[in-house]
């Protein structure tokens, strides 16, 4: 949903189409870079390909010190061995 990532809400409960939304269509080996919280979804993958998403999110340190997929926090010990 175009824009969605500004508002500052969840998108409603529904599986009905919204007013306004886009499909993102690409070539195979394509790549789609958006914001993780731009409201999203997939649709039926028709392929007989494994389809491959990744999520990432940036934290400023001064946050928090966590890893945001997991909910569970990284010991101090492994964050002195992350790149700086």
């Amino acid at each position: 949903m175009p824009g969605s990532h500004r508002w500052r809400k969840l998108p409603p409960k529904t599986r009905d189409n919204l007013k306004g939304q886009k499909y993102l269509t690409a070539p195979v080996g394509s790549v789609a870079i958006v914001p993780s919280t731009l409201w999203h979804a997939a649709g039926k993958n028709q392929s007989d390909q494994d389809r491959v998403a990744l999520a990432t999110v940036f934290t400023p340190w001064w946050i928090a010190q966590f890893s945001p997929a997991a909910a569970i926090p990284i010991k101090q010990s492994v964050r002195n061995e992350f790149p700086v």
